[in-house]
């Protein structure tokens, strides 16, 4: 239990540090912005170098913040967020958001894990 408090906190915390970098988001002091997701998730197919890393980085991101939605939502009695369908992929998730990012580019500016949230309630709504 230790561990997975830990592993929590991690996960969260470029959403509590209150001296994360100054950029321009929804009031919400945070490391990246859509801005930031979308490139790395526009990379297109990871092949080598640079690109691979920042597939991944898009990937464990978006994973992360759907598995600290869930254990906060489970942990702290929040109810549903979004839900998401037995057996999807990260990849799946990835591509749900990096549509998202593609197609309202008005609203990259604000933080990255706000656009995924977003992103995963438009698409896959509480039933």
């Amino acid at each position: 239990m230790k561990f997975v408090k830990a592993v929590l906190g991690l996960l969260l915390l470029p959403f509590s540090v209150g001296y994360a970098q100054d950029k321009p988001n929804d009031g919400i002091r945070s490391f990246w912005t859509g801005n930031d997701l979308y490139e790395w998730c526009s990379q297109g197919a990871p092949t080598s170098g640079q690109g691979e890393v920042n597939i991944a980085t898009c990937r464990m991101y978006v994973v992360g913040v759907v598995d600290a939605i869930h254990s906060i939502s489970a942990t702290q009695n929040i109810g549903c967020v979004f839900s998401l369908p037995r057996g999807i992929t990260m990849q799946q998730l990835q591509d749900v958001v990096t549509k998202h990012l593609r197609d309202e580019p008005e609203s990259r500016h604000y933080t990255a894990y706000s656009q995924v949230v977003v992103a995963l309630k438009a698409v896959f709504p509480c039933r």
